[in-house]
This record gives C-alpha cells, sequence and structure tokens, in this order.
C-alpha cells in the first residue's frame, strides 16, 4: 500500500515542473523531500497565518458599502 506522503512524493516526481507544485503539511520530513525534489513548501501554521492576513485585508462588501454612504 501506498502512503499519502509517498504519493504526494511521487507527483512531485512526475511532475514537468515541481516548482509549480506546492505541499502544505505539518510533517517536516515530507516538506523537506518535497522541497528537496524542487516543490515549494509551507507548514500548515504558515498558510494559516497567510490566509488570516488576506481576509483581514478584504473588507465585506456590506462594510465597504456603508463607509461609502
Amino acid at each position: 500500500h501506498q502512503t499519502a506522503d509517498d504519493y504526494i512524493l511521487e507527483m512531485i516526481n512526475l511532475s514537468s515542473d515541481p516548482s509549480k507544485d506546492f505541499v502544505v503539511s505539518s510533517d517536516m520530513e515530507l516538506l523537506r523531500k518535497a522541497k528537496q525534489r524542487g516543490a515549494k513548501t509551507v507548514t500548515i501554521e504558515e498558510f494559516l497565518s497567510q490566509l488570516l492576513k488576506k481576509k483581514r485585508k478584504k473588507k465585506p462588501l456590506i462594510e465597504k458599502e456603508m463607509q461609502e454612504t
């Protein structure tokens, strides 16, 4: 049986351009192996932090409309 990690690494190996592959994981060993194969990597914590930053920058439409009136 193939593990999820093995599948991810296999997909990177088969990729025509691994630099376009992006792996998000809390498994540091998987991130290390993915990076060695040329993929971009980020921890789950970093990924969630970036999502929250983007969400904070966006104001809900209703809030924007209220400020304009």
